[in-house]
């Protein structure tokens, strides 16, 4: 028989071939890895068969960078038809770039601003035709879409949405950050051009405001947040000028009509002007009915004038709230006369306690925890004294109180004293510290009478300011050993302390000294989650997959993330363990630590940039889990 007539070869079936062949199967197996989605990446490129498989699992969590609108276009044209458009199930829109500029701890602020090559705005012109093609497809319900957006972009972000009517009311949260910034005003001829171009920008955005929001406002928006405590400060002579900035109070009339009928989760941030215009007492004010989470934030005020608003709110909506945070750096009430009979999360900033004389403080202080010792299970206290916090102690039912906690924040005496009164926090966040020695922490929870403390805590948030991380990998196998801490799974370090020539640092060396930091910690057994974050970290380059081999490495550890303060920024890596071979870390996309609300479309995000950097939730009674659906 000639080669030519030779019959073809029958291709071998595998296990592995039956299983990628039921596509009941595959879909079981899919829908697992697209939480961390490098791997349905991986599949993808294995096959045609398996590449058609993937990508309807690749797009159900769809998340559109604004930056990189262009990709994710280029995407869908590559693979036309309705079968991808179908399976989106849930959409996230964020101006990511805007946000890392403006939301930073005090020790990450960006060094360089990046210089796109055209203006941020122009690219709400590719999401509009994407959110048409999603519009167009014949399955329904639409998805969800939850948006954040720069406050300067308004306007183009609302001629780009009214193309997708019907998606219009398919948004379910609203973020707002107000992105005024003066350290570009060199390229402005003089003060008055800077001020009058600022000026006209914000004025369009807010004139816009009102109607937009008219235009969303539906049962399914339920997480509206404001922030207008971030913009970077002006000239000293022009800093009075900026007060047309802030949206004035008859805007925010008109906005809050429409907001107030839907919202669950309210986060506001005002500024000094914002009080000058008085726009925060319509929000104070109105009627929020469905409200369960409130978030509010002044980065100034007038003698306090504020809190009569605020004390108004409390009053009208404290039976419902289940999460409340106010942070104010002025003195002021936090209402210590009511009852949030459903509140399980509060946070208080350490000037809250100051408004009543030292008797009437403590006895406010004690009663209210009484009130709520039966219900608060998270506690945020960092910067307050030891001796305000411990009246919320001086009450009969302490040790209902003490017994409830699960997540505390506080300073290294504030956390002593309510551990040895009796409280078993499962994730605690320590106060800065100068150095990790002053924190004494290993050594008085692992005495006599306490050992039942330290082995609750599944979560440790360190701070320390003087000490750099090669100080740290030093101490770190003795501190964090599991003979102090055995069910630790999840350790947050970061170092403040100052790094003579970060620009001079290479990858190479950087990454050399996370791998000591996690060859140090390999005496931490049960540590599943590390985070890094300390001043002489710089950018891993992803075309350097040498940097990433492993040594060794605690034996649970399954995520470590890496925070760069030049750039604030993150990068996310797994473990990757594999026989016989060195172990690596393996980048993964930022998103994959998101949890997306199914019952709602909400992608679930931390404003408290300190608490945005924990992976798992440790509140449960459970193993600590991702914070995903």
């Amino acid at each position: 028989m000639s080669a030519r007539n030779a019959p073809s070869a029958v291709p071998t079936v595998t296990n592995a071939w039956r299983v990628m062949h039921i596509p009941e199967l595959f879909a079981l197996i899919a829908t697992y890895l697209e939480r961390e989605m490098v791997d349905l990446v991986a599949l993808s490129t294995v096959s045609k068969h398996i590449r058609r498989l993937t990508l309807p699992h690749m797009v159900r969590y769809l998340d559109i960078r604004i930056q990189r609108s262009d990709q994710i276009c280029r995407f869908f044209e590559a693979n036309p038809g309705p079968a991808l458009i179908e399976k989106i199930e849930f959409v996230r829109i964020r101006e990511d770039d805007v946000y890392d500029k403006f939301r930073y701890r005090s020790h990450s602020r960006r060094s360089r601003q990046p210089v796109p090559p055209f203006p941020i705005y122009w690219k709400w012109g590719e999401v509009g035709s994407l959110l048409s093609l999603i519009e167009k497809r014949s399955k329904t319900p639409l998805p969800r879409i939850d948006i954040s957006v720069a406050a300067s972009d308004i306007a183009f972000m609302k001629s780009n949405l009214e193309r997708t009517p019907n998606l219009m009311s398919r948004i379910c949260a609203l973020r707002m950050i107000v992105d005024i910034d003066a350290t570009d005003s060199f390229v402005y001829a003089s003060e008055a051009e800077m001020m009058a171009a600022v000026t006209n920008a914000f004025g369009m955005s807010w004139d816009t405001f009102p109607s937009l929001i008219q235009s969303i406002s539906s049962p399914n928006l339920v997480v509206f947040e404001f922030d207008n405590t971030v913009h970077r400060p002006f000239p000293s002579s022009a800093y009075a000028a900026v007060a047309g900035i802030a949206p004035p109070r008859e805007i925010w009339s008109d906005i809050v009509q429409h907001l107030a009928k839907h919202v669950r989760e309210l986060s506001v941030g005002f500024c000094l002007f914002d009080i000058d215009h008085a726009g925060y007492t319509e929000v104070m004010l109105a009627s929020w009915p469905r409200l369960r989470s409130a978030r509010i934030k002044f980065a100034g005020s007038h003698d306090s004038a504020e809190w009569v608003e605020i004390l108004s709110f409390l009053t009208v909506h404290g039976a419902r709230l289940e999460d409340l945070a106010i942070e104010n750096n002025q003195n002021g009430p936090v209402g210590f006369n009511h009852t949030f009979r459903r509140l399980q999360s509060i946070s208080l900033s350490r000037d809250v306690f100051k408004c009543y004389r030292d008797a009437d403080r403590a006895s406010r202080q004690a009663a209210f925890a009484e009130r709520h010792s039966h219900s608060i299970r998270e506690w945020s206290l960092s910067g307050n004294t030891l001796a305000d916090a411990r009246t919320l102690l001086d009450q009969p039912s302490r040790a209902s109180l003490l017994g409830q906690i699960r997540v505390l924040r506080a300073s290294k005496e504030v956390a002593e004293h309510y551990i040895r009164a009796g409280a078993r926090p499962r994730h605690l966040q320590l106060d800065a510290a100068k150095d990790l020695d002053s924190l004494q922490l290993w050594r008085w929870l692992n005495s006599k009478g306490l050992r039942k403390a330290a082995e609750a805590i599944t979560c440790l948030d360190i701070e320390v300011s003087s000490e750099s991380l090669a100080d740290l990998n030093l101490q770190l196998g003795h501190v964090f050993s599991s003979d102090h801490f055995p069910n630790l799974q999840e350790l947050i370090l970061c170092s403040t302390c100052e790094v003579p020539q970060v620009p001079a640092i290479t990858p190479a060396a950087a990454a050399a000294q996370l791998r000591q930091t996690i060859l140090a910690l390999r005496s931490a057994r049960s540590l599943r989650v590390l985070r890094i974050e300390h001043m002489g970290a710089v950018w891993l380059p992803p075309d350097q997959p040498s940097l990433l081999l492993l040594a060794k490495c605690p034996e649970a550890l399954e995520y470590v993330s890496w925070h760069v303060h030049l750039r604030n920024v993150t990068q996310y890596f797994r473990v990757v363990r594999r026989k016989g071979k060195v172990e690596r870390l393996q980048r993964l996309p930022p998103s994959f630590r998101v949890r997306i609300r199914a019952e709602d479309g909400v992608w679930e995000q931390e404003s408290d940039l300190r608490k945005a950097a924990v992976l798992l939730n440790h509140s449960g009674e459970g193993k600590p889990e991702l914070r995903l659906s």
